[in-house]
């Protein structure tokens, strides 16, 4: 969670998979986007992966607001791996974002 005024500004919601690690939610309230909040909460969930040893991250993006979120998350390595229609419904096109934090042929 992020606060701004001690009112909440943002939330990350983070799924374990067999893969790694899913963020499920980023979300910035309207108000407060261009603040670096979602920044913060990336670096959040970024130093939960690297303490939990988390080797490889997804995340799902609706298409129609996928253009700031993927620039923000390609500044944290992740990667387009796919754009699926009707993931979630009808209508419903999400692009897949995929980050290694590391090789999953690498050890320690």
């Amino acid at each position: 969670l992020a606060f701004h005024e001690a009112k909440l500004a943002g939330i990350s919601i983070e799924m374990p998979k067999m893969y790694g690690m899913k963020l499920c939610t980023l979300s910035v309230r309207e108000d407060l986007r261009g603040r670096g909040i979602g920044r913060a909460l990336v670096d959040k969930c970024q130093d939960y992966w690297r303490s939990h040893d988390i080797v490889r991250n997804i995340v799902t993006v609706r298409a129609d607001r996928s253009p700031l979120l993927i620039a923000l998350l390609n500044q944290y390595g992740f990667e387009k791996i796919d754009v699926q229609k009707d993931r979630y419904g009808p209508g419903k096109t999400e692009v897949i974002l995929q980050r290694w934090v590391r090789s999953p042929h690498e050890t320690g």
